[in-house]
Formats: structure tokens, C-alpha cells, sequence
């Protein structure tokens, strides 16, 4: 196998196995079978693609091979995990912090756009985007219910004494943390 795939194999697995707390090596693995079994069933090989298509492919199969992986260490299938876009978990905080009512919400009328979401299913989700924020620092915490509270970028920029679009920055790096406590992204809208 070509030093140049071997490397990129061993970046890909560092970063899928660092994100998802997956065992690298395995990862390899996985990869590297994928590379022979490829090169076993094409006449042109891997190593004589495009290098963006190669790495397209390898993130695909470690992406893959981390849901299987999850879900077996769970006990349950790859299509029962939920993974949570940042807009949800920006939409779900209000509840979880107490700044709206969830009985408004299940009572809110709605249009054929907005997907109805069980009570059950609800629950599930401001608990856990709660978990989410207990693990932020006592600042973050502070900035993400002033944010919410506040209501206006300006308003909050201001309070803060910072640029509005530096407000924007922080509250999605906060976001950001809070998807990786929540599972990370949706590592199958990675390349899609």
C-alpha cells in the first residue's frame, strides 16, 4: 500500500477515533481492509483515484464503521442514534433553561412545516440538551441564557461589551460544544 493512502488512513482515523472516542487502530483497519477489498474488485485501483475521492471514501467507511461500532457498544442498532443539529439544540435551550413553556409549545398550532414531536420524544430532548448545558462552564451558561433571554444580538453584544458578530461567534462555539456533548455531528451530512 502507497506511504501517501497509509497516511491518509492514519489522519482520518485520528480524527474519527478523537471525535467519537473510538479505538484508532481498529479504525485502521477497517480502512485498509476497505482499501484491498476495493483494489480486489476494480481494475483501477485506490491509490491511482483522485486523492479528494480517496479521502471521501475512507471518511465514509470510518463514519460507517464508528455507527456500527456505537451501537453495538449500546446495544442497540446504527439507526437509533439521534444526532442533534446546532439550529436544534439553539431551538430546544429556551426550554431547558426555563425561559419558555413546554405546554405552549405541545399546545402551539401547527403549520405543515413544523414536524410534531411527541411528548415523550420532547422530554428526551430537553433533557438531554440539559445535561448539555450542565457541562458548560458557569460563563457560557451565563452567555447562552442572556442570549436567550435577551432576546437581540445587539442588545446581548452590548452587554457583554463585545461586536455583535463576535456575540454570534461565541454562541455558536458554545453550540458547537454542546453538539459534541450531545454525540457530535451527524457524521452521515459530513460529506453529503
Amino acid at each position: 500500500m502507497e506511504t501517501g493512502l497509509r497516511e491518509t488512513i492514519s489522519r482520518i482515523a485520528a480524527e474519527l477515533a478523537r471525535e467519537h472516542r473510538v479505538e484508532r487502530s481498529d479504525l485502521e483497519q477497517e480502512m485498509m481492509l476497505w482499501v484491498l477489498q476495493f483494489d480486489a474488485k476494480h481494475s483501477l485501483k485506490v491509490d491511482e483515484r483522485p486523492d479528494w475521492w480517496v479521502r471521501k471514501c475512507l471518511w465514509r467507511v470510518g463514519r460507517n464503521w464508528v455507527l456500527r461500532e456505537k451501537a453495538a457498544r449500546s446495544g442497540g442498532l446504527p439507526t437509533d442514534q439521534y444526532f442533534y443539529s446546532r439550529g436544534e439544540i439553539a431551538d430546544i435551550i429556551p426550554y431547558a433553561v426555563g425561559l419558555a413553556s413546554v405546554e405552549d409549545l405541545l399546545l402551539a398550532e401547527r403549520d405543515e412545516t413544523t414536524p410534531a414531536v411527541g411528548v415523550d420524544e420532547l422530554a428526551v430532548r430537553i433533557a438531554d440538551v440539559k445535561r448539555a448545558i450542565r457541562r458548560l462552564t458557569a460563563d457560557d451558561k451565563t452567555f447562552i441564557f442572556d442570549r436567550h433571554d435577551l432576546g437581540d444580538w445587539d442588545k446581548l453584544a452590548e452587554k457583554y461589551g463585545i461586536a455583535t458578530q463576535s456575540a454570534r461567534n461565541r454562541y455558536n462555539r458554545i453550540l458547537r460544544r454542546m453538539q459534541k456533548t450531545l454525540g457530535g455531528p451527524n457524521p452521515r451530512r459530513v460529506w453529503e
